[in-house]
């Protein structure tokens, strides 16, 4: 019981300064209220599975921090509130796609590899915000696997996103460079994506639209899949145009269904 206690009071001393991470007065006004609903949630988890439920709860919390605390600070630099951000993760979700997928299709076999990386960065980031997009309206289902799926997309984002930078450092001569960092941040991303798809679709998040996220995994593993395959066969080069359209379809559906529901009654209205 004493290790279970101090390991308790760590836990909340550990919230206590990731509490910093949100802007001056957003803590100075939630910050005690936060601290003492974690205080109690962490009791109650200790209480019920003993202290290898923190693991799973720290999780949870940091995926919220670091959405939370995100988009206050937009916020308080660049005044986006939360209903923005998600009434903009529609075309941002929509571009993406073509942004990611198009410079490393077939058709584009012969760009410049500095270009492609260059052009896929920022897709990826704006891919990033259709998803959180995506996320408040699953959050809205008070759901821990939305959570928990969610933390996964942003682990892989974290991944690709640093292997693509970290290829633009080293230099383009390099012809695996970071796969230790690519590789798992695929199967993360694509792991939380189709959780997330698979929420979206079984609570109808998005209303009739609510299968957009299904069409974008089917369409990502269909483009890897014959990336794979392809990658020894160049005589069927054509798939991997077929299925990179089909990933693009799937992004902009999403972005569809995303900008539909902040302008509709459709998104968390639909879970209760």
């Amino acid at each position: 019981m004493q290790a279970e206690h101090r390991q308790l009071i760590l836990s909340i001393r550990l919230y206590s300064l990731m509490l910093h991470a949100y802007p001056v007065s957003f803590r100075n006004e939630y910050g005690c209220e936060m601290l003492r609903l974690f205080r109690d949630d962490a009791t109650r988890t200790v209480q019920a599975v003993g202290t290898r439920g923190l693991f799973q709860l720290w999780f949870l919390v940091f995926v919220d921090v670091l959405v939370t605390a995100l988009s206050e600070h937009l916020w308080e630099v660049f005044n986006i509130p939360l209903e923005k951000l998600r009434r903009w993760s529609g075309p941002a979700a929509a571009i993406s796609g073509v942004l990611f997928l198009l410079p490393f299709s077939a058709w584009f076999v012969d760009l410049n590899e500095l270009v492609r990386l260059l052009v896929a960065l920022p897709g990826l980031l704006l891919s990033a915000v259709g998803l959180t997009g995506l996320y408040q309206y699953l959050h809205a289902a008070k759901s821990r696997a939305s959570m928990l799926a969610f933390g996964l997309v942003l682990a892989g984002y974290l991944l690709i996103a640093s292997n693509i930078i970290i290829r633009l450092v080293i230099g383009l001569e390099e012809t695996s460079p970071m796969p230790f960092l690519l590789f798992p941040g695929i199967i993360c991303l694509m792991v939380g994506l189709t959780a997330m798809a698979v929420i979206t679709l079984s609570h109808r998040v998005l209303g009739a639209l609510s299968f957009a996220p299904v069409a974008l995994v089917g369409g990502l593993v269909a483009l890897m899949s014959a990336a794979g395959v392809t990658a020894n066969k160049p005589s069927i080069l054509y798939l991997v145009n077929i299925f990179s359209s089909l990933a693009i379809l799937g992004w902009v559906l999403l972005g569809a269904a995303l900008w539909q529901a902040s302008r509709g009654s459709e998104g968390p209205e639909a879970l209760t």
